[in-house]
């Protein structure tokens, strides 16, 4: 989610702003940075700021951070007490959740309706609180923006008060109809926000920078914190994006990219509402990185997310951002890195959803026909003949698919069902272990437990059950089969353990650890039939446990 258009980035203009600071960088630069920031970047960021988001600063106010995240450690580190209440967006950016929840505070879930945050919802529950926490251009996840009287309670609120509203505006500057909202921080009259802003979602996320911009009153409590908690960012990388800036190349890359994820989030909404419908209801606000679609009959939005995995697609749960409330179930689909002819597969994957595998091979035919070197069109074809129980045909059109894109975690996945189905669990084994070097996964790590199961490498397979737990302390399936593979080392005592975990997570899963059991009893020995009964065990399991035949990718 939120990842940038990287294939839209301007990489030899950046290689040449890099060579030529690279050479110009004079020995100071290579001595400690000031933890505060490179002068010259946070002038460039003043300036933006004070054009772009109608926020007036001095430079000294902005202190360049290793992304939002640093920010928010900044913050803590200089604000913050254990024990703290804080008002927190519900449903929220599940990162800065988690953050401050590490940092002992006590969050406040305020609900969040079509307006932005109820700041009345908000005084009734802690009035008293010391921090309250907005994405208030565009917010996480649900999209809205905080409305204009919301606003100005939140910061009358805060005056009165005395706590701060820390302004996360992580993409903001993506718009696509009307103009652009002004910050939280340009009505800031009071001086109570706090605005965090970063490069990783309008450049590029490996640059780790992002800036936080304080009160005036704030300023020398945070230059001592970063003396002491902040070592600094390379001063190369800063020189860098302030050129980038004052050359005026930021703001040609920003509006280049407000045109392409216009028309790329077009072109998805459209393809979904071709697919799916009126069984999906397509959410599109005015800004953002992310669309939120919304399926119209009561159904688990993570079941859907395990589908669409299946499928070779990766949107997130609604509900894994929410708190306490129920905002209903959703899901949140990233458009900036599909292209236009990407997104119009999903009305093959829609054939595929839908239980129609031929069609959805007539579709990815043609396809494949039209671009012969478009790995997702080989993969969705491979798939489509896999459901229709065509294995050489999936065979062929998955390890195209493959080798067009190495990384495509779903063909390898997939390319590893097939060869159980083939009773080859060597090739198998060789697929998801390319697959886990591509995107590690519980589920992945599940899937070669099962084979190093099956291939009698007892110590190998409970590691993978133990790496899917770690990954997914509650994949019940993961504690069944990793006491199943205890008992046969002998350790019955954390058999039993997992065992009772599996079935305190899933009690339906006590029919599934009796038919571990079988499946142990099954398992390969060197011989040819004993083999053969222990893949038919494995092909077994992958139906138990409620997977798919596609695979995430």
């Amino acid at each position: 989610m939120g990842l940038p258009a990287l294939d839209a980035f301007p990489r030899k203009l950046w290689a040449r702003l890099v060579a030529r600071e690279a050479r110009q960088l004079p020995l100071s630069g290579m001595a400690y940075p000031d933890p505060a920031g490179w002068q010259a970047l946070r002038q460039a960021i003043a300036a933006y700021l004070a054009i772009a988001r109608g926020i007036a600063c001095a430079p000294r106010q902005i202190f360049v951070t290793a992304g939002y995240q640093g920010a928010l450690g900044l913050i803590a580190r200089t604000l913050m007490r254990s024990g703290d209440a804080v008002w927190f967006e519900d449903p929220g950016y599940h990162m800065a959740r988690d953050a401050l929840t590490t940092i002992g505070a006590q969050l406040v879930p305020v609900p969040v309706d079509s307006d932005g945050m109820r700041v009345s919802d908000g005084e009734a529950l802690a009035p008293r609180a010391r921090f309250a926490f907005v994405t208030p251009s565009h917010q996480s996840p649900l999209g809205v923006a905080l409305s204009l009287p919301r606003r100005l309670a939140l910061l009358a609120w805060a005056a009165t008060a005395g706590a701060w509203v820390v302004e996360d505006d992580y993409d903001g500057e993506f718009h696509y109809a009307g103009r652009p909202l002004p910050a939280l921080k340009s009505l800031d009259r009071d001086d109570v926000v706090l605005y965090a802003g970063s490069f990783s979602k309008v450049l590029f996320p490996a640059l780790r920078l992002g800036y936080l911009v304080v009160p005036e009153c704030l300023v020398e409590r945070f230059e001592a914190a970063c003396q002491t908690f902040h070592a600094g960012n390379s001063r190369l990388e800063q020189a860098v994006v302030a050129q980038f800036m004052v050359e005026g190349h930021f703001a040609r890359h920003l509006k280049r990219m407000r045109s392409l994820y216009a028309a790329r989030r077009a072109a998805l909404a459209e393809a979904l509402t071709a697919s799916f419908g009126d069984r999906l209801q397509i959410e599109l606000q005015a800004g953002g990185m992310h669309l939120l679609a919304r399926p119209t009959s009561m159904v688990s939005d993570r079941e859907l997310v395990q589908l669409a995995e299946a499928y070779g697609t990766a949107p997130a749960p609604l509900s894994a951002h929410m708190l306490t409330g129920d905002c209903g179930p959703g899901l949140l689909l990233s458009f900036t890195n599909i292209p236009e002819v990407r997104a119009a597969a999903a009305s093959c994957l829609g054939n595929l959803g839908e239980g129609d595998p031929k069609g959805a091979a007539d579709e990815f035919e043609t396809a494949v026909q039209l671009k012969p070197k478009w790995a997702d069109a080989h993969y969705g074809l491979g798939a489509a003949w896999y459901d229709l129980g065509d294995l050489a045909l999936a065979l062929k059109e998955l390890r195209t698919a493959a080798r067009l894109d190495p990384r495509n975690v779903g063909a390898h996945r997939l390319l590893a069902r097939v060869y159980v189905q083939q009773n080859d669990p060597r090739s198998a084994e060789g697929e998801l272990r390319l697959a886990l070097q591509s995107k590690p996964s519980a589920e992945i790590h599940f899937e070669m437990g099962l084979i190093l199961g099956q291939l009698a490498n007892l110590e190998g397979a409970a590691a993978e059950f133990r790496n899917a737990l770690r990954l997914n302390p509650r994949f019940a399936p993961a504690h069944s089969l990793l006491g199943v593979t205890l008992r046969r080392q002998g350790d019955h005592a954390g058999a039993l353990l997992h065992f009772r975990k599996a079935v305190a997570i899933d009690p339906l899963r006590v029919r599934g650890i009796m038919l571990h059991q079988l499946v142990v009893q099954q398992v390969s020995d060197g011989r040819a039939a004993q083999r053969g009964a222990g893949m038919a065990a494995v092909r077994l399991l992958y139906r138990i446990h409620g997977e798919q035949p596609q695979c995430v990718n």
